[in-house]
């Protein structure tokens, strides 16, 4: 799962933040994404969600795009809806 987080320093406040998963920043052209393993367990994905959505909104983010499974989706900081966006 990919979370694109605006600049580096941030993108490794959030790795800090996941200290309990194993996650790690990429760089793809001038985005940064927190790479972030999920587990093999249920709720994992609503719980990691929660926890990046909970994370935005104390550091002001409005939107988070994310990747799972090769779709595109915008996190809604501070909403529990998540959409889906067209490729």
């Amino acid at each position: 799962m990919l979370f694109e987080i605006p600049g580096f320093e941030r993108a490794l406040r959030l790795c800090e933040h996941l200290a309990d998963r194993f996650s790690w920043v990429e760089a793809r052209g001038e985005r940064r994404l927190v790479a972030v393993m999920l587990r093999p367990k249920e709720g994992d994905l609503a719980a990691l969600l929660r926890t990046v959505d909970e994370w935005a909104v104390e550091r002001g983010l409005v939107t988070v795009p994310f990747e799972l499974d090769g779709r595109a989706y915008v996190l809604d900081a501070g909403h529990a809806i998540w959409a889906s966006v067209a490729a």
